[in-house]
């Protein structure tokens, strides 16, 4: 989207040819995005004041902006803004270097362009836009060309250690004959599938929890550079709009904070986001955790772990939540489905 206001009769200076490109054409999360703008001025006059503004994408942290020396930088409206002199003819290259955060797959990365001269009335506006890539996890293993990741390795384990367990409970056992009502329908699949439910839920905590303890004993620690903060909407849920009352709809968003970093891995210069482990209950809703982001400011250096095995998976709050409370829940179902299995067991031995 571009275009150009009408100014007046006589000549000013030209923006038209002023470009924007992108490099990589198809960047991938974690990336850095390098937006290249070549200000140009192909008009008859020289324009000795032109306001330049560049707003870099919603989605990115800003890494650093060169050709617009002096600019003032406003990370919070994301605009690098400068005034400067382009004559007849001339041109000047801008870059801007904008991070991909890890959770931006699917994100489009938009740079915004606004070139004024206010005194013949010409303004200019561009943009360019590219989406950024999921960057496939590193570790499990490559079937027929798909990797599966090691989560996904696990539920399959589970899956299939759950289907065994029908399959054991199915032939070791039947339906009692004197059984009806809710027992009746308490077969064998169910007390397979109730054991497999909650077996699956903790075998998640456990993962979790495995990554929380090598973040504390064997992620190295290091020193990052805060790029910029932001909140990432997680999970949303909405109330639709009374009829009665009439008042708005609800819109309950959990957020976690996320961090632009900077860091050193074996003496090479790493970008990535990231802020804890995943583990910990965010408190006060979004007012809550922005008072979590404002204690890392841009610019600003804090320690911070990295594993060594995804040196892009990175943390400023090491170790465990209390996100374990929820470990909790299935427990009902797990007993449900060891009582009914040991019925259905205590039922085959009783007839052999």
């Amino acid at each position: 989207v571009m275009g150009v206001a009408a100014g007046p009769a006589w000549a000013a200076p030209d923006f038209a040819k002023t470009t924007i490109t992108v490099a990589p054409a198809a960047p991938r999360e974690a990336d850095v995005v390098t937006f290249t703008v070549m200000l140009r001025n192909t008009g008859a006059d020289d324009a000795g004041a032109v306001y330049v503004s560049v707003e870099w994408p919603l989605m990115g942290f800003l890494v650093d902006v060169t050709g617009l020396d002096g600019a003032e930088i406003d990370h919070e409206a994301r605009t690098a803004t400068l005034t400067l002199p382009l004559a007849a003819g001339a041109e000047r290259q801008v870059v801007v270097r904008v991070l991909a955060p890890r959770d931006s797959g699917g994100d489009t990365l938009t740079l915004a362009l606004r070139m004024s001269h206010f005194t013949s009335g010409t303004d200019w506006w561009d943009r360019t836009s590219v989406t950024v890539d999921t960057r496939l996890r590193q570790g499990g293993v490559t079937i027929g060309g798909l990797r599966v990741a090691p989560a996904g390795l696990v539920t399959f384990a589970v899956l299939a250690a759950g289907a065994v367990l029908w399959l054991v409970l199915l032939a070791r056992s039947g339906r009692s004959a004197g059984a009806s009502g809710v027992t009746a329908r308490l077969g064998p699949g169910t007390a397979a599938l109730a054991i497999t439910i909650a077996v699956g839920f903790w075998t998640l905590f456990a993962t979790m929890a495995w990554r929380d303890y090598r973040s504390l004993t064997a992620w190295p620690e290091t020193t990052c550079t805060v790029l910029g903060g932001r909140l990432s909407a997680v999970a949303t849920t909405r109330s639709s709009t009374s009829p009665a009352t009439g008042q708005p709809s609800r819109d309950d968003t959990s957020y976690v904070p996320v961090l632009g970093l900077v860091y050193d891995v074996a003496g090479r210069r790493t970008y990535s986001s990231g802020f804890d482990t995943g583990s910990r209950l965010g408190v006060g809703g979004r007012g809550g955790r922005l008072g979590e982001l404002a204690q890392w400011t841009v610019g600003a250096t804090t320690p911070c772990w990295y594993d060594p095995a995804d040196p892009l998976d990175v943390v400023v709050l090491p170790g465990f939540g209390g996100a374990y409370l929820f470990a909790l829940l299935p427990l009902p179902v797990f007993l449900l489905g060891i009582w009914r299995a040991r019925s259905l067991l205590a039922v085959a031995s009783s007839r052999s």
